[in-house]
């Protein structure tokens, strides 16, 4: 092999074609003479090509992967959203749901205790008229003791027909209540 400086001596007295046939360099080497740089290579030009369209593929399969990558990211990110708001919405539905039946429950015990109340008053009124009419059938029986009339007979209707009365008018305002 030749020193440097012979071989620049060399380079400088031949055309740049002599030096290519004598001395193909490795790709990408450098002749520099005192005239011209010189940049040889030895891939033919359909190489070249070649290598250029095969960097060019690699480069927009890369930035295919990575747009595809990023498009399936926002679809799960998507579906995530979609499934989180989902399941809000089921949970806000069955919170309106179970808020509803604890109004109907209230609405219910509401109704149960006027129900109770009603049946309290009507029962209180009975006992009421019951001791009124326990009151008047001792009395009545006594009178009818000393009258002569056999004790434990019922009393006179008139009396038996204005309970009934009563009785049927609270019946129906009841039923009309409920």
């Amino acid at each position: 092999m030749f020193r440097r400086n012979t071989l620049l001596d060399f380079a400088m007295q031949r055309p740049s074609w002599q030096l290519l046939i004598l001395f193909p360099p490795p790709q990408g080497l450098e002749i520099i003479s005192h005239t011209r740089r010189i940049s040889l290579s030895l891939s033919p030009p359909r190489e070249l090509e070649r290598e250029k369209t095969r960097a060019i593929e690699h480069k927009e399969s890369a930035e295919a992967d990575e747009r595809e990558k990023r498009e399936r990211s926002a679809q799960r990110s998507a579906r995530v959203r979609a499934a989180r708001t989902r399941e809000r919405e089921r949970e806000r539905e069955r919170r309106e749901r179970e808020r509803e039946r604890e109004r109907e429950r209230e609405r219910e015990r509401e109704r149960e205790r006027e129900r109770e109340e009603y049946w309290i008053g009507i029962c209180k009124r009975w006992f009421r008229k019951k001791q009124r009419l326990s009151c008047m059938v001792t009395t009545s029986q006594s009178y009818k003791q000393t009258s002569g009339v056999k004790p434990g007979k019922k009393l006179p209707t008139s009396d038996r027909k204005s309970t009934n009365d009563y009785e049927k008018s609270r019946k129906r305002e009841f039923q009309e209540k409920w």
